[in-house]
């Protein structure tokens, strides 16, 4: 069990982290606000420049395809979107460094999963065959993620389709043994 000492440093970090992400979303926020009834592309564009980007980028012309769609109503809808999100966490933030229990609850509740899980029963791997440490992953990766992580490929069909058939069923055409 972490001491109180440790364990109140790390809902420290944390809600110095949430509080840096609300002040940003809060600046994106009014920035998307200083953005209506304005040309968003052309003013993307003199940020390229200024920034000295170039502008010959794909990743560029993609973001100025994409910002070119914007217009007063999105802007509109981007901004209260933002403060929104900005307002949640800033209060995370706000009650985790004043050690509001509330705070801890709230950040449980509103912090979605890092990684979704798969729909359907857990995943149980059959027994696993020595492995070299080559073949697998670390010692450490196994403990944190769920079992079977080395056979994960034999847990489940991959997502496209059910398993490829062997490969003397894959070596004669498809209506060759219906007609036999």
């Amino acid at each position: 069990m972490p001491s109180p000492k440790h364990s109140s440093r790390g809902l420290w970090l944390i809600a110095v982290f949430k509080l840096l992400k609300g002040l940003a979303l809060l600046a994106i926020g009014i920035g998307a606000l200083k953005l209506l009834h304005k040309d968003v592309a052309s003013e993307v564009e003199r940020w390229v420049n200024y920034l000295r980007v170039d502008p010959q980028n794909y990743y560029i012309h993609k973001l100025l395809a994409k910002v070119g769609l914007l217009n007063d109503r999105k802007l509109k809808e981007l901004s209260v979107g933002t403060f929104f999100y900005s307002a949640l966490l800033l209060t995370e933030g706000v009650g985790l460094a004043f050690k509001q229990r509330w705070a801890e609850y709230f950040t449980i509740i509103t912090t979605p999963p890092s990684e979704p899980s798969p729909p359907g029963p857990p995943l149980i791997a059959p027994p696993a065959r020595a492995q070299s440490s080559s073949e697998c992953c670390s010692p450490v990766a196994r403990l944190l993620l769920r079992p079977g992580c080395q056979n994960r490929s034999r847990s489940f069909p991959p997502p496209h389709g059910p398993p490829l058939p062997s490969s003397s069923a894959a070596a004669s055409p498809p209506g060759a043994a219906a007609q036999s």
